[in-house]
């Protein structure tokens, strides 16, 4: 009976010393914090490093094993995450008042183009929205509220634009809008003037394409000259000399020329000037003739008194 106690005693022994070592040799996972930051040791004892899963939420700690908060970058995946003040790493819509991201599943925060509750929003490499002008590719964009693609008519700096449905900018385009035919210039603004009188020039050609005439250009530097014509008509509609001299005057190369002057009454409108045109014999007999190959359209407004001016030329 002794010797069987004698037997079981160091096994027992034996066994107990293995489990009180394996028990004691085990290291739970811990945070702490130094000036530096905060850490986290893992069960193996040491600091995680990178991407970590800590209690089902997500954790990223750099190379020294300091977690991260914010706004960070991870060059291994080229992307940008953003952690908050816990450093837990945040999925779907960041909206604060330092920051408007929009993330992929994993975190990673979406950059160029992104479509979130019907609105496109434009975000850089740098994952952070642009507001303001910016170009993207070959066309020019401009960026409203937290990056939110502008689209259709917006004015800027007092001059108006118009973005297509993908918020690029339209530019030297006549471009029919609800009824209505806009001109813009090579910078995307509106050409307010060209496209105010634009129905005359519609009207100009509709009456060349009947008397069998080619049809007459609109030239932009004729134009300029006819704009700055019809300002001056606010100090009367006296006969000012030869047409020829005065394009000329303008910086403008002409064989000959010819200018018809009308408005200089409140709320004159495009309707009415159209039908005084078309009750002016002499514009009727110009419309005939073969050799004046450009127009230029001119618009001045002051006090709702409405100006206009029309200069053909042969160049």
């Amino acid at each position: 009976m002794n010797k069987k106690l004698l037997i079981i005693f160091p096994v027992v022994f034996i066994a107990t010393m293995v489990i009180f070592f394996s028990i004691n040799n085990s290291v739970h996972a811990y945070w702490d914090e130094d000036e530096n930051g905060r850490r986290y040791t893992n069960e193996d004892g040491e600091y995680a490093i990178g991407f970590t899963d800590i209690e089902d939420y997500m954790y990223y700690f750099d190379e020294d094993g300091y977690l991260k908060t914010g706004k960070f970058y991870v060059e291994d995946k080229d992307a940008y995450y953003y952690a908050d003040e816990n450093g837990v790493i945040q999925i779907g819509v960041i909206d604060n008042e330092d920051y408007f991201f929009i993330t992929e599943e994993d975190g990673r925060i979406k950059t160029g183009v992104v479509e979130y509750e019907g609105v496109k929003y434009y975000f850089n490499t740098n994952a952070e929205y642009v507001v303001g002008w910016y170009k993207n590719g070959d066309d020019w964009f401009y960026g409203g509220e937290k990056g939110r693609i502008v689209t259709g008519f917006e004015t800027i700096n007092g001059y108006r634009y118009y973005f297509d449905e993908n918020g690029a900018r339209v530019h030297d385009a006549v471009m029919t809008i609800e009824d209505t035919t806009y001109i813009f210039n090579s910078d995307g603004s509106v050409d307010e003037n060209a496209t105010m009188l634009y129905p005359v020039y519609l009207y100009i050609n509709e009456c060349r394409k009947t008397y069998g005439m080619p049809e007459i250009s609109l030239d932009s530097q004729v134009t300029a000259c006819a704009v700055l014509r019809a300002s001056a008509l606010v100090n009367g509609f006296a006969d000012d000399g030869d047409v020829k001299r005065l394009i000329q005057d303008c910086g403008i190369k002409c064989e000959n020329g010819c200018e018809f002057s009308y408005g200089g009454q409140p709320d004159y409108g495009i309707n009415q000037l159209i039908e005084h045109i078309k009750l002016d014999n002499n514009f009727a007999k110009l419309l005939k003739e073969t050799d004046m190959d450009c127009v230029g359209l001119g618009s001045y407004v002051v006090d709702n008194v409405y100006y206009y001016d029309i200069l053909f030329i042969k160049k």
